[in-house]
Protein backbone atom coordinates (compact mmCIF):
# COMPACT_ATOMS: atom_id res chain seq x y z
CA UNK A 1 0.00 0.00 0.00
CA UNK A 2 1.30 3.34 -0.99
CA UNK A 3 2.03 6.09 1.58
CA UNK A 4 0.50 8.49 -0.61
CA UNK A 5 -2.64 9.60 -0.15
CA UNK A 6 -5.71 8.84 -2.79
CA UNK A 7 -6.04 12.22 -3.85
CA UNK A 8 -2.17 12.66 -4.49
CA UNK A 9 -1.98 9.46 -6.30
CA UNK A 10 -5.10 10.51 -8.45
CA UNK A 11 -3.64 14.10 -9.44
CA UNK A 12 -0.51 12.19 -10.75
CA UNK A 13 -2.72 9.75 -12.64
CA UNK A 14 -4.61 12.60 -13.93
CA UNK A 15 -1.71 14.63 -14.79
CA UNK A 16 -0.32 11.36 -16.60
CA UNK A 17 -2.91 10.49 -19.13
CA UNK A 18 -4.11 14.00 -19.42
CA UNK A 19 -2.73 14.66 -23.01
CA UNK A 20 -5.29 12.15 -24.52
CA UNK A 21 -8.99 11.66 -25.80
CA UNK A 22 -9.69 8.09 -24.66
CA UNK A 23 -9.55 7.04 -21.08
CA UNK A 24 -10.13 8.93 -17.95
CA UNK A 25 -9.88 8.22 -13.80
CA UNK A 26 -13.09 7.61 -12.43
CA UNK A 27 -11.27 7.32 -9.03
CA UNK A 28 -8.35 5.16 -7.18
CA UNK A 29 -9.78 3.56 -4.42
CA UNK A 30 -8.26 0.56 -2.02
CA UNK A 31 -9.67 -2.96 -2.46
CA UNK A 32 -8.57 -6.46 -1.02
CA UNK A 33 -8.54 -5.46 2.61
CA UNK A 34 -6.03 -8.12 3.91
CA UNK A 35 -7.17 -9.23 6.40
CA UNK A 36 -9.82 -5.98 6.98
CA UNK A 37 -9.91 -2.36 6.96
CA UNK A 38 -7.81 -1.40 10.01
CA UNK A 39 -10.74 0.20 12.48
CA UNK A 40 -10.54 2.63 14.96
CA UNK A 41 -12.75 2.53 18.04
CA UNK A 42 -12.96 4.28 21.69
CA UNK A 43 -9.77 3.10 22.47
CA UNK A 44 -7.80 4.84 20.02
CA UNK A 45 -10.11 7.95 20.88
CA UNK A 46 -8.82 7.61 24.66
CA UNK A 47 -5.02 6.68 23.53
CA UNK A 48 -5.02 10.13 21.34
CA UNK A 49 -6.85 12.22 23.91
CA UNK A 50 -4.25 11.40 26.74
CA UNK A 51 -1.23 11.66 24.19
CA UNK A 52 -1.78 13.64 21.81
CA UNK A 53 -4.10 16.55 22.35
CA UNK A 54 -6.73 14.34 20.67
CA UNK A 55 -5.26 13.99 17.01
CA UNK A 56 -5.75 10.75 16.11
CA UNK A 57 -2.87 9.96 14.11
CA UNK A 58 -0.57 6.98 12.80
CA UNK A 59 1.17 6.69 16.15
CA UNK A 60 -2.49 5.91 18.00
CA UNK A 61 -2.68 3.23 15.00
CA UNK A 62 0.61 1.86 15.74
CA UNK A 63 -0.15 1.78 19.60
CA UNK A 64 -3.94 0.72 20.15
CA UNK A 65 -4.99 -2.29 18.38
CA UNK A 66 -7.40 -2.93 15.74
CA UNK A 67 -10.95 -2.54 17.23
CA UNK A 68 -12.37 -5.39 15.26
CA UNK A 69 -13.01 -7.91 18.08
CA UNK A 70 -10.64 -10.70 18.00
CA UNK A 71 -8.14 -8.74 15.28
CA UNK A 72 -4.49 -9.04 16.51
CA UNK A 73 -2.63 -8.18 13.52
CA UNK A 74 -1.01 -5.06 13.84
CA UNK A 75 -1.56 -1.42 12.23
CA UNK A 76 1.35 -2.15 9.78
CA UNK A 77 -0.01 -5.76 9.00
CA UNK A 78 -3.18 -4.33 7.86
CA UNK A 79 -2.81 -3.85 3.71
CA UNK A 80 -4.60 -3.57 0.67
CA UNK A 81 -4.12 -2.90 -3.29
CA UNK A 82 -4.88 0.59 -4.29
CA UNK A 83 -6.60 0.40 -8.06
CA UNK A 84 -7.05 3.09 -10.37
CA UNK A 85 -10.19 2.69 -11.98
CA UNK A 86 -10.71 3.99 -15.45
CA UNK A 87 -13.49 4.62 -18.35
CA UNK A 88 -13.52 4.95 -21.74
CA UNK A 89 -14.17 8.26 -23.18
CA UNK A 90 -14.80 6.08 -27.03
CA UNK A 91 -14.27 2.85 -28.88
CA UNK A 92 -10.73 2.52 -28.79
CA UNK A 93 -8.19 -0.36 -30.10
CA UNK A 94 -5.95 -2.09 -27.76
CA UNK A 95 -2.87 -0.33 -29.08
CA UNK A 96 -4.40 2.98 -28.82
CA UNK A 97 -4.92 2.11 -24.66
CA UNK A 98 -1.32 -0.06 -24.58
CA UNK A 99 0.24 3.47 -25.46
CA UNK A 100 -1.63 5.18 -22.75
CA UNK A 101 -1.52 2.50 -19.77
CA UNK A 102 2.13 1.78 -20.50
CA UNK A 103 3.08 5.94 -20.35
CA UNK A 104 1.03 6.29 -16.97
CA UNK A 105 3.08 3.27 -15.93
CA UNK A 106 6.02 4.71 -16.75
CA UNK A 107 5.18 8.34 -15.44
CA UNK A 108 4.51 6.69 -11.58
CA UNK A 109 6.76 5.32 -9.48
CA UNK A 110 6.72 1.87 -8.73
CA UNK A 111 4.31 0.86 -5.89
CA UNK A 112 1.98 3.98 -5.93
CA UNK A 113 -0.77 1.77 -6.98
CA UNK A 114 -1.27 -2.65 -7.72
CA UNK A 115 -3.44 -2.06 -10.86
CA UNK A 116 -5.76 -0.75 -13.08
CA UNK A 117 -9.55 -1.46 -13.78
CA UNK A 118 -12.39 -0.39 -16.61
CA UNK A 119 -15.86 0.59 -15.35
CA UNK A 120 -18.30 0.41 -18.04
CA UNK A 121 -19.74 3.32 -19.07
CA UNK A 122 -23.52 3.67 -20.17
CA UNK A 123 -22.16 4.35 -23.89
CA UNK A 124 -21.02 0.66 -23.64
CA UNK A 125 -17.55 1.88 -25.08
CA UNK A 126 -15.13 -0.92 -25.79
CA UNK A 127 -11.62 -1.59 -26.53
CA UNK A 128 -11.48 -3.64 -29.82
CA UNK A 129 -8.90 -6.05 -30.61
CA UNK A 130 -6.06 -4.42 -32.86
CA UNK A 131 -5.98 -6.48 -36.55
CA UNK A 132 -2.32 -6.28 -37.70
CA UNK A 133 -0.51 -7.63 -40.85
CA UNK A 134 3.12 -8.73 -41.04
CA UNK A 135 5.18 -6.40 -44.28
CA UNK A 136 7.54 -8.01 -45.64
CA UNK A 137 9.24 -5.57 -48.03
CA UNK A 138 9.87 -7.21 -50.92
CA UNK A 139 6.12 -8.89 -51.79
CA UNK A 140 4.96 -5.30 -50.53
CA UNK A 141 6.80 -3.32 -53.17
CA UNK A 142 5.79 -6.13 -55.60
CA UNK A 143 2.05 -5.29 -54.78
CA UNK A 144 2.29 -2.06 -54.22
CA UNK A 145 4.34 -1.53 -57.91
CA UNK A 146 1.56 -4.34 -59.86
CA UNK A 147 -1.31 -1.26 -58.07
CA UNK A 148 1.00 1.85 -59.50
CA UNK A 149 1.27 0.26 -63.20
CA UNK A 150 -2.52 -1.09 -63.03
CA UNK A 151 -3.39 2.62 -61.82
CA UNK A 152 -5.41 1.29 -58.47
CA UNK A 153 -5.93 3.15 -55.30
CA UNK A 154 -6.96 0.47 -53.20
CA UNK A 155 -4.80 -3.29 -53.45
CA UNK A 156 -4.94 -6.16 -51.37
CA UNK A 157 -2.13 -7.39 -49.58
CA UNK A 158 -2.39 -10.61 -47.32
CA UNK A 159 -6.23 -10.48 -47.37
CA UNK A 160 -6.17 -6.29 -46.07
CA UNK A 161 -6.79 -3.64 -48.08
CA UNK A 162 -4.39 -1.12 -48.23
CA UNK A 163 -4.16 2.20 -50.14
CA UNK A 164 -1.83 2.70 -52.91
CA UNK A 165 -0.56 6.37 -51.94
CA UNK A 166 -0.03 5.15 -48.26
CA UNK A 167 1.80 2.01 -49.08
CA UNK A 168 4.38 3.92 -51.03
CA UNK A 169 4.75 5.81 -47.80
CA UNK A 170 4.64 2.63 -45.09
CA UNK A 171 7.55 1.20 -47.52
CA UNK A 172 9.53 4.24 -47.15
CA UNK A 173 9.42 4.08 -43.41
CA UNK A 174 10.29 0.23 -43.59
CA UNK A 175 12.93 0.85 -45.30
CA UNK A 176 14.32 3.52 -42.88
CA UNK A 177 13.76 1.42 -39.82
CA UNK A 178 15.59 -1.41 -41.05
CA UNK A 179 18.21 1.34 -41.47
CA UNK A 180 18.24 2.22 -38.46
CA UNK A 181 18.59 -1.11 -36.98
CA UNK A 182 21.34 -2.32 -38.79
Amino acid sequence: MSKLSLEKIETLIRESIKEQNVIQLKNVMHVNYKPHPYTVGPKHITYASEHHSGMLGEETCRKVKCAVPGCDVSYEDHTSDTVAFLTLLRDADNYEIDVIIKKMVDDIPDGIFDGIAFVETPEKFRIKQTQTVNFEIKSLEKAYDKAVKEDKGLFTYKGQELVTGYAKYLIEHLKNKIKTLN
